[in-house]
């Protein structure tokens, strides 16, 4: 018997919010997190945030490996009471970039029985806690965190496999998924799923993408 149960899984910057998540983050370590640390702390913070920005910006640090810097960062300075209390700040700055479009096609999705999944490439620091304090994704699969021994960057095909591996091991696999995404990065997860709702200007490659893979079926545009 067909599996009519459905997924949607969806990304969270640019798609379920209308930012990039990170770069909220590192601002908020910068203005936020340096008040709660004693002055010579929160120098040595910016010191080291200042100087991750000089080594991406000359491409010495490639985006993954900054990524974790600024994670390992977060651990390094904030003890995990500090962590609880900053993060009851930065979430609702997060709640207010959501894209209304969007969270209302996901909660009618949800009212029809529709499980949804938050996967993103944002770090699982905050990533869960947001995904937690939304009512409306039933997990999320995100950058691992710093600390641990296996660390992930969940993007590109990386992002798949996880994904597709925690739809399996929680008895999903067969469902019917439904992607929310603005990346053509997503490309890997794309061609996993059965219908694509891409939150971008229609352009040449949406409509080669839509020729690729006729068997989908794709939604295009905000």
């Amino acid at each position: 018997m067909e599996n009519t149960r459905k997924v949607a899984l969806v990304d969270l910057d640019g798609t379920y919010i209308t930012c990039n998540s990170f770069h909220m983050w590192i601002r908020f370590m910068l203005t936020s997190g340096t008040k709660s640390l004693p002055i010579h702390r929160a120098l040595l913070l910016r010191l080291r945030l200042y100087l991750l920005f000089i080594l991406r910006k000359t491409r010495a640090l490639n985006h993954s490996h900054f990524k974790r810097a600024v994670q390992m960062t977060w651990h390094k300075y904030f003890t995990a009471s500090q962590t609880k209390i900053l993060l009851s700040e930065f979430i609702p700055s997060l709640q207010t970039k959501i894209a209304p479009y969007v969270h209302a096609e996901l909660v009618s999705l949800k009212e029809e029985s529709t499980i949804v999944i938050l996967t993103t490439a944002a770090p699982e620091e905050y990533a869960s806690k947001f995904a937690e304090s939304s009512n409306l994704f039933l997990a999320c699969i995100a950058t691992s965190p710093a600390t641990s021994p296996s660390w992930h960057d969940n993007v590109s095909l990386t992002k798949r496999i996880r994904t597709l591996d925690f739809l399996g091991a929680n008895d999903l696999a067969e469902c019917y998924l439904i992607l929310f995404t603005d990346h053509i990065d997503d490309l890997y997860l794309i061609e996993a799923c059965h219908e694509v709702h891409l939150l971008l200007p229609i352009s040449e490659n949406i409509a080669a993408l839509s020729s690729r893979y006729s068997d989908k079926i794709f939604h295009v545009g905000y």
